[in-house]
């Protein structure tokens, strides 16, 4: 594959300048999941509250649940555009302040479409971030800190998400209207989030000129990058990456992961505990979800990327069935027991691989633009699942709901096998070619 990377010296950047400039970095990458995940995790708490507040039930649920993965989907593709024009602290403050704004209009909101545009308009930061963290660990990163620097990333966003759990049953007692305290105690990470970037040096980067600075560990910089047309993404060579890198993006949402972090409370009051119990063993889904998330970052930087996801989809396929047999016959413990299970063999593998394969498969040269472009496959995928499972679980009940998504598992793991190439020995410095 021809390339039109050209390597010109640039000034060094100081060491300490250098080393300093990495480490405020990863601390907003990983605040930057913390926000994500608690984000994530806090509608599942809020859901029972604003169903009955609002009188919502089927897709109306659904969307409502759903609604912010849309402003994820817009807010990932605008992200890396706008990032390279006005520089990516601008950016991400500007994604603190949404959070900020939105939260509070979320709060305060009377009307159903009040509280869907906040969301929606809340979702744009969270689709950035989704974007722009893993992004600028895997440009700093050395590669064999690669992996275990976006598996941190991973255990963030489950932390966060355990964090909202936590809060959600602190307030369960709290009255009619606590789905709007819930939603009030999300503020506190953006706050710190944009005090965290206001701090952060600009990433060494010319648009205009076309000039990226990236980082290695002993604080060198090196890379001149001619870009190319947004267009020639869709075009050989750079099609077929950009096919694989959708692929494995959708691949992570379509075995129904979401909608476990999501309606978790609603699927143990379904399976008979009352709210305060749902709410007990939801927060245990979450410790089991980052025990797996922090035990994977030890092995990260050795795991063969494509044989971790084919084990992971195949393995969340088997307890899929399992848990399908258990819902359908009523055996609580089987079910509690078996999606556990599955949220940790999600968390090890497609939960972290994923956002470790995205950085690796495009070469440096289209990787932020190929990224925007993954990342909101794998959005509206997620929200697809998300949106649709209420109304899949009342027409067609749990057993068959999961059934389907055992389906898509094992059309995916075909599809993995067949096209994913692995990346783990030949594409830490972002040089993937086409297969």
């Amino acid at each position: 594959m021809s390339s039109t990377i050209s390597k010109q010296e640039v000034p060094s950047i100081p060491p300490k300048i250098g080393q300093r400039f990495k480490l405020t970095v990863y601390c907003v990458a990983i605040v930057g999941g913390l926000l994500f995940g608690y984000n994530t995790g806090i509608i599942a708490g809020a859901i029972p509250y604003i169903s009955a507040y609002f009188n919502l039930e089927g897709w109306a649920l659904g969307w409502a649940v759903g609604c912010m993965l849309i402003g994820c989907a817009v807010g990932s593709l605008i992200a890396g555009v706008l990032a390279d024009k006005f520089g990516r602290s601008k950016i991400l403050i500007a994604c603190a302040v949404f959070f900020v704004v939105t939260g509070l209009a979320a709060i305060v909101s009377q009307q159903l479409y009040a509280f869907t545009w906040s969301r929606i308009i809340g979702g744009l930061g969270v689709g950035a971030i989704a974007l722009l963290s893993p992004l600028y660990l895997s440009e700093l990163a050395p590669p064999s800190l690669k992996g275990t620097l976006i598996a941190s990333y991973q255990s963030a966003i489950i932390t966060g998400i355990l964090l909202a759990y936590f809060s959600c049953s602190s307030l369960y007692g709290t009255g009619p209207n606590n789905w709007s305290w819930m939603l009030a105690s999300q503020l506190a990470f953006p706050v710190l989030f944009g005090l965290l970037v206001y701090r952060l040096p600009e990433m060494p980067y010319d648009a205009v000129k076309g000039i990226v600075v990236s980082t290695k560990h002993d604080g060198k910089v090196f890379f001149k990058m001619e870009p190319i047309p947004f267009k020639d993404l869709f075009s050989p060579p750079y099609s077929q990456l950009l096919f694989i890198g959708i692929l494995v993006a959708v691949c992570q949402q379509v075995t129904g992961i979401n909608v476990v972090l999501y309606y978790a409370p609603l699927i143990f009051k379904e399976l008979g505990a009352d709210a305060a119990v749902a709410f007990r063993q939801t927060i245990f889904i979450g410790v089991i979800t980052l025990a797996a998330a922090v035990v994977i970052i030890f092995v990260a930087d050795k795991m063969n990327r494509k044989n971790v996801m084919l084990c992971g989809i195949s393995l969340m396929g088997g307890l899929l069935a399992i848990l399908a047999v258990c819902f359908r016959n009523g055996y609580v413990f089987g079910s509690f027991l078996f999606l556990l299970l599955y949220v940790a063999a999600f968390s090890c593998t497609l939960g972290t691989v994923t956002w470790l394969y995205l950085t690796e498969i495009f070469p440096g040269i289209i990787r932020g633009r190929a990224m925007s472009i993954a990342i909101l496959a794998l959005w509206l995928a997620d929200f697809a699942v998300s949106a649709s499972f209420p109304a899949m679980n009342k027409y067609m009940g749990m057993p068959v709901t999961l059934l389907c998504y055992l389906t898509i598992c094992i059309i995916f793991t075909l599809l993995i096998y067949i096209k994913v190439q692995e990346t783990k020995d030949h594409s830490a410095g972002g040089t993937s070619k086409p297969v």
